[in-house]
């Protein structure tokens, strides 16, 4: 095992006991040795993204990985890889990247007039529960868009 593999490994091995912000910081100077770039992006607390939460059911931190990087296809499984970094062999065709947003806009289609100029993914479920007439929790992130 190389020594940046161990210090990473140890980075977050610590991330995991230690408190949210330093975690962040850590995750957020992870240098890809081969590369020499930043493979996350930002992380965000889970304070940072929802309301009403059950912090048994929701991560202390979410990833958004950096242009060209994603979770391992291990990982996704629940598998841990024997290397920190490798380079993806297969084609990339609509999974959950785990990427940061801001590189995955998305486009947003609707053929009827919505009522704010900021959309977001959290709006969808309530604007469906609109349209179907149904009642939109108030513990739910989003607003109706219709």
């Amino acid at each position: 095992m190389t020594p940046s593999r161990l210090a990473a490994l140890a980075m977050v091995a610590a991330s995991l006991t230690a408190p949210a912000l330093p975690a962040r910081a850590g995750l957020e100077s992870l240098v890809d040795p081969v590369t020499g770039q930043h493979p996350v992006a930002k992380v965000w607390t889970r304070e940072e993204l929802y309301t009403g939460f059950d912090p048994n059911r929701v991560p202390d931190l979410r990833l958004g990985n950096s242009l060209n990087y994603r979770v391992s296809w291990q990982a996704s499984l629940g598998a841990v890889s024997p290397e920190l970094f490798e380079d993806n062999r297969k084609a990339w065709s609509g999974d959950h990247c785990s990427s940061d947003p801001d590189l995955v806009r998305g486009i947003f289609f609707a053929n009827r007039r919505i009522t704010r100029g900021d959309p977001a993914m959290t709006d969808i479920a309530p604007t469906v529960l609109r349209a179907l007439g149904l009642p939109v929790p108030g513990a739910m992130d989003g607003k109706p868009l219709l």
